[in-house]
């Protein structure tokens, strides 16, 4: 080895260590607590609050107890839960009494829906149906926990509901909901052809109950109200038809989002609000009746004049247009052309104008042409 080489070797291991630099930060020692939680957006914070004012403190009736009143009812396919009520037919909810449900004009109710399957609908007859489920997305996992049911019967409204105290009481609900149905004529029900229906087919398909739904008329009220009523609300929910057009104010009503919540905590046995989602359940089905009865009293000509206030023109106005374009369907042109040119005067909507005077050009010119045919 080269003996400069040597010199530096040894040289650099004689050296001591380089001295710390004075102006260089000491390393912290590494820290034990755990790192703060990232903090939630402002619009989850909301949430959670609006959910827990909506939970809590709890109410009196978030028991962990049975529901009240109930009796068990058993048939082929095993028990369940029941909860009946008979009202008066001069019982009033909103500004209608039950008993106006039985001088409806079934002919206009059939005109509006535009089926003919409903000039026969015979209220005493049909079957009010509303259901409170564990979800909205349907599958075999989906449980109608709740059906309510409501029919006339010696000057009453039978008031039905149905409950399962547990998954295993499935089947018997189902079997006596279908038995119910088969005695019916036809169904009322709102938005129950899109889900009500069908939530309870699949699952009625699931423990071998032959659905009943098919032979039988479907009065489903969204429809028609939705098509007459929505360019003068701000949606077409159940509580805004069954105010504004029935004058029902529903006191501490509990929304349906938590009836799965509710129960849920029945069946765990903790403190749970079903006595609420009964009281809600109870008061949809009373709503399909005023709703019916409403639908069925409607008359076919203006009931207002321009000098009526803002709110009033807008439902009378979409009243009359939804009435003029349901005249339309049926190609009862001069009928049409009067409800059309209405319904113009009172809408302060452009928009709604332009489109009610071509929907009274076209009259004209199919009434035209109809008496030149003749």
């Amino acid at each position: 080895m080269d003996a400069s080489f040597k010199d530096r070797l040894a040289r650099l291991r004689r050296e001591a260590p380089p001295k710390a630099d004075p102006k260089a930060t000491e390393a912290p020692a590494p820290s034990t607590e755990s790192p703060p939680a990232p903090e939630l957006p402002s619009w989850w914070r909301a949430r959670l609050a609006t959910r827990a004012n909506a939970l809590n403190p709890p109410a009196p009736d978030a028991l962990a107890s049975p529901p009240s009143d109930l009796l068990e009812v058993s048939n082929e396919r095993g028990a369940f839960a029941v909860r009946e009520q008979r009202l008066p037919l001069a019982h009033r909810h909103g500004a209608f009494e039950l008993a106006t449900l039985r001088r409806i004009d079934a002919q206009r109710i059939a005109l509006i829906a535009k089926d003919e399957r409903l000039a026969q609908l015979d209220p005493a007859r049909a079957l009010l149906l509303d259901i409170e489920t564990t979800g909205l997305s349907g599958g075999a996992g989906t449980k109608a926990f709740l059906v309510g049911l409501g029919w006339i019967e010696d000057a009453q409204l039978v008031l039905w509901q149905g409950f399962l105290r547990g998954p295993e009481e499935e089947a018997a609900l189902l079997h006596a909901v279908a038995e119910h149905v088969e005695r019916s004529d036809a169904l009322v029900t709102f938005f129950g052809k899109t889900f009500d229906r069908h939530r309870l087919e699949d699952k009625m398909r699931v423990h071998g109950v032959k659905p009943p739904f098919e032979s039988r008329a479907h009065l489903d009220l969204y429809h028609p109200l939705r098509a007459l009523y929505r360019p003068a609300l701000e949606n077409a929910r159940l509580g805004t038809f069954e105010r504004v057009l029935c004058g029902v104010e529903r006191q501490d009503d509990l929304s349906g989002a938590f009836a799965p919540e509710a129960w849920y905590d029945f069946l765990a046995g903790r403190p749970h609000r079903l006595e609420r989602v009964f009281a809600h359940n109870r008061d949809d089905v009373l709503s399909l009746a005023t709703l019916c009865a409403h639908l069925g009293s409607l008359e076919l000509f203006p009931q207002l004049d321009a000098a009526a206030d803002d709110s009033l023109r807008a439902l009378e106005s979409a009243r009359l247009r939804g009435l003029a374009r349901v005249l339309a369907h049926h190609k009862l042109w001069s009928e049409c052309e009067g409800l059309a040119r209405a319904a113009a005067e009172l809408t302060r909507d452009e928009a709604q104008r332009c489109e009610l005077e071509e929907l009274i050009a076209l009259a004209q010119r199919r009434a035209s042409r109809s008496r030149r045919s003749r």
